[in-house]
């Protein structure tokens, strides 16, 4: 199946957390589900930040559409 991705992006910032890597897929619950139902988000970078507040964890990623 081909698959395209789009110029929707989405950066989240969670509280720290290791093995999240490149190309993975996955979904969010609280979207439009249309979203979840034609695609996929896409890791595209990890980033970590660890300061005196504690260890966060950004992920940017893109939508990859399945149809």
């Amino acid at each position: 199946r081909t698959t395209v991705l789009s110029p929707i992006e989405l950066t989240l910032t969670i509280d720290g957390i290791n093995g999240i890597s490149f190309g993975e897929y996955f979904q969010i619950e609280g979207i439009p589900e249309i979203y979840n139902q034609n695609g996929v988000f896409q890791v595209m970078n990890v980033k970590h930040v660890v300061n005196d507040t504690g260890w966060r964890t950004v992920i940017e990623a893109g939508f990859r559409s399945t149809n």
